[in-house]
């Protein structure tokens, strides 16, 4: 069965990416500078479905805009047993769109999502790799993030839906969090390696602001952030001349406030 076909419909994606990366370096030490820009926009109008039979009775029109900058600054110092960088991170988002739906029948008009959000981040981190024996290495990592997100919508539900109302969903949530890594690498052969690991993640919260088919202010609540506890053992190996590669890891998962689907 099929169920979407642009059946000649508009569809237009606009993208622009830009990278400027500058590096300078003395001896050991180093400073890198990273700047981006990534500006999106995307456009799908009078989507049809005939998998469903429904002609032009059913459209969906669907619009998303994109603009994010992002700014690195590194410090790096490298000898013969020791690698190690520190630097700061910021990153602007700014994202709006629009779904509907639309059509010549009783679909016309039957739900509409005008939202944006604004996403700013900032975080320190730093790295280091120490190679304590011929062939072992330490690796440690620290990293603060900060991050606030705001939100607005103006969502319509219409009959078809349970309406006709109208909602005005907005908020914000801000994160702190400081997430670290530790890990030893011992090349225990010229062909194998045995490691461990040790690391806590983050995923900032959020809102399902951009959603579809939405119909009560519950479902626009935001979102906690999730944070993930890890813990790998394993082996990296070669074996026969390097003819058969042979990888095991066992690991273990902690997740705290996952986000994902219900």
């Amino acid at each position: 069965v099929e169920l979407y076909e642009p059946a000649e419909r508009a569809q237009d994606n606009d993208h622009l990416r830009g990278t400027v990366d500058v590096n300078w370096s003395n001896g050991p030490w180093a400073i890198r500078s990273l700047t981006g820009y990534v500006s999106t926009e995307r456009l799908a109008e009078d989507q049809s479905y005939p998998g469903l039979g429904m002609g032009d009775a059913l459209l969906t029109n669907f619009e998303a805009n994109s603009r994010q900058f992002t700014q690195e600054l590194q410090l790096s110092y490298t000898q013969s047993n020791l690698f190690w960088v520190a630097g700061a991170f910021f990153f602007d988002d700014s994202k709006d769109g629009r779904f509907d739906i639309t059509g010549n029948t009783f679909a016309a008009g039957a739900y509409s999502n005008d939202w944006s959000q604004d996403t700013t981040a900032y975080a320190l981190f730093a790295n280091a790799t120490w190679t304590v024996l011929p062939d072992v290495d330490v690796n440690a990592g620290l990293r603060w993030s900060s991050e606030s997100k705001d939100f607005e919508s103006d969502v319509f539900v219409g009959a078809l839906f349970g309406g006709p109302t109208t909602l005005e969903p907005s908020g914000e949530t801000e994160d702190e969090n400081v997430s670290y890594d530790f890990g030893i690498d011992w090349r225990a052969w010229d062909d194998g390696m045995l490691f461990l690991n040790i690391s806590r993640g983050f995923k900032s919260g959020g809102s399902n602001i951009a959603g579809i088919f939405q119909t009560t202010l519950e479902e626009f609540e935001p979102f906690d952030s999730e944070e993930l506890q890890s813990y790998e053992i394993g082996l990296r190996s070669q074996w026969f001349d390097r003819r058969v590669t042979l990888n095991l890891t066992a690991f273990y998962y902690d997740y705290m406030d996952f986000q994902g689907f219900d």
